[in-house]
């Protein structure tokens, strides 16, 4: 985020269209549209378990990477250079 806009805003600014710019209510509920059904989206950590656009394992571990418990980094094979 550049001075408090998102990238997006930021390129619509740059590009003349800041009077353009609609902001919506940033304490009003939010919706994903899954399938012609809107869901909402939680909104504190005791709305996840209702949130069904997340499976078990997904939510499980969503709630420990809010509490800063991450499983280590995938080791990845370092490239063999052939000469």
């Amino acid at each position: 985020m550049l001075n408090g806009l998102g990238l997006g805003a930021r390129a619509q600014v740059d590009s003349g269209l800041k009077d353009d710019l609609v902001f919506g209510d940033p304490n009003a509920p939010r919706f994903v549209l899954w399938e012609g059904k809107l869901r909402p989206v939680p909104s504190k950590p005791a709305d996840l378990p209702f949130f069904d656009l997340m499976s078990i394992p997904g939510k499980l571990r969503a709630g420990f990477g809010a509490l800063g418990i991450r499983p280590p980094p995938p080791v990845r094979a370092l490239p063999v250079l052939h000469s």
